[in-house]
């Protein structure tokens, strides 16, 4: 063998034990990479064993406001000895032992105990001081269990921050009747339409502030806002009271006007809208004379504004003030609530501290 060739094979046998140096030194990585991951897992593991047991008896008396009714006991969560495998609830059902609720629990159950699991971790959290946000979470929940939802907030987290979106328009009106006013608050959100003006608060606050602002400068524009304003503000109210109107066919019935119903209030509130004097209930007078005032100002300002653009400042403002009274009657100044907490009898509905009341005629 020539020079060259000692030299070529010397070259190759350096590479390879380079190779072999490199392979050596990924399989060591791998070896310590598998150690780590096995490590984090069992961490992971125990981390979770240590918070589940804590937050267990959390997740069993959550359980039992939201479905008080069903025969469901011992909920618990379980990290199996597996690590690669889901954590699991256990739970009993009718007294048998179940593994997993996937075959034994509706739906709306399962819906329910991850509802229950959620608060219990967010319960654990609460030193973080971190709002609690729950978006739609009644969807596949029947009107009975909708309103535990309501009750548990109230007695498990009147403490927290809690954030509620739905798209649910009764569930929306029976939590604004039950949830206390001191401590929430309650607002619309208008259709997105364009990323320029977002996504933008539809409440009664609002649109009464915009009309406000543009009263001076756009009356019209302000006579408009607040007829608009109106239509859906009364029609709130009025279904709040249970309030009497004619019948409509086909989508009249569902597209009332404001004037349609201050025409239904008017003639109803006088025998049917109270306030609390001592230990005796009189009729709202100033209700009714707020009512008896707006009816032709919206009827006849609101609707030039509308139609004909035409409307001048004084118009506007007054109509506005008009309109927040009218609003304003059937908010109580004494619990912050509306009329419409439902009194299982005769049919009354009144604010939360009973200042108010609505009594059918």
């Amino acid at each position: 063998m020539d020079h060259q060739a000692e030299g070529r094979v010397l070259q190759a046998s350096l590479k390879a034990g380079a190779l072999r140096a490199g392979l050596n030194r990924a399989d060591a990585l791998i070896r310590l990479v598998k150690e780590l991951e096995a490590g984090v897992r069992e961490e992971i593991a125990e981390r979770a064993r240590t918070t589940f047991e804590s937050i267990s008896g959390d997740v069993q008396r959550y359980w039992k406001v939201l479905q008080p009714n069903d025969v469901i006991t011992d909920v618990r969560l379980v990290v199996p000895k597996d690590n690669d495998k889901a954590v699991e609830v256990a739970l009993r059902f009718h007294g048998k032992a179940q593994d997993s609720p996937r075959l034994t629990l509706s739906e709306g159950q399962r819906n329910a105990l991850g509802l229950c699991i959620f608060l219990a971790m967010a319960h654990k959290a609460a030193d973080k001081d971190c709002p609690i946000i729950l978006d739609d979470v009644v969807i596949s929940f029947d009107r009975e269990h909708r309103s535990r939802v309501g009750a548990l907030l109230r007695q498990e987290f009147a403490d927290r921050q809690v954030v509620l979106l739905t798209h649910d328009r009764e569930w929306y009106f029976e939590l604004q009747r039950t949830l206390p006013g001191t401590h929430w608050g309650f607002q619309r959100l208008r259709p997105f339409t364009t990323p320029v003006s977002g996504i933008t608060f539809a409440d009664h606050g609002v649109d009464i502030i915009a009309a406000k602002a543009r009263a001076k400068t756009e009356p019209e524009e302000a006579l408009g806002n607040v007829r608009r304003l109106m239509d859906v503000a009364l029609s709130e109210v009025a279904e709040r009271i249970g309030l009497a109107v004619p019948h409509m066919r086909g989508d009249d019935n569902d597209h009332r006007t404001a004037g349609q119903f201050l025409v239904a209030l008017e003639r109803a509130a006088t025998k049917s809208f109270r306030k609390k004097a001592g230990d005796a209930y009189v009729p709202n007078a100033d209700a009714l004379a707020a009512i008896k005032k707006t009816k032709p100002e919206l009827a006849i300002w609101g609707n030039r504004g509308t139609h004909t653009f035409s409307g001048s400042t004084t118009e506007a403002e007054e109509l506005i003030d008009g309109c927040e009274a009218v609003l304003g009657a059937f908010m109580c100044d004494g619990c912050g609530t509306p009329v419409g907490v439902y009194d299982s009898t005769g049919g009354k509905v009144e604010c939360r501290c009973g200042n108010l009341q609505w009594r059918p005629g």
